[in-house]
This record gives C-alpha cells, sequence and structure tokens, in this order.
C-alpha cells in the first residue's frame, strides 16, 4: 500500500511540474522527456489532453545512451 501511495505521489508531483512546463513550453515551443517517461507516463489520456490542450511540441530521448528517440508534433 505505501507503494501504491508514493507512485500517487511521484505522479502528482510530476502532473503539477508537468503543467507548469507546458505552460512554460509554450513559449519555448519545444519540451524533452527521458524515453522511460514518455513510455510511462505520457501515454496516459489525461497527459494526452494536456498535450494535445498546449500543442506542444516535444523530444523523446534517452538520457542512457545519450540520443533522440523521436520527434513529436
Amino acid at each position: 500500500m505505501e507503494n501504491a501511495i508514493a507512485l500517487h505521489k511521484t505522479k502528482t508531483s510530476f502532473w503539477v511540474n508537468l503543467t507548469l512546463n507546458l505552460e512554460i513550453a509554450k513559449w519555448l515551443k519545444m519540451f524533452a522527456v527521458p524515453s522511460e517517461t514518455y513510455q510511462n507516463f505520457f501515454q496516459l489520456p489525461f497527459v494526452q489532453r494536456a498535450l494535445q490542450r498546449y500543442q506542444v511540441k516535444f523530444i523523446v530521448y534517452d538520457p542512457r545512451q545519450e540520443e533522440v528517440r523521436q520527434w513529436i508534433r
């Protein structure tokens, strides 16, 4: 149960940071996320809706390989 609560807190915190970063990204026009984050979090329906709302372009990168995996518009 503690793991579920910790995961929820982590995702909630990430969501708040994401929302703020998406606001900033409107002016920057580009947002970069690690590939694992993209696979585990950015595929969630509410995140997809936020990305559509803010029309953010972003890069998915692999931090271990230090390479860009995908450009998303």
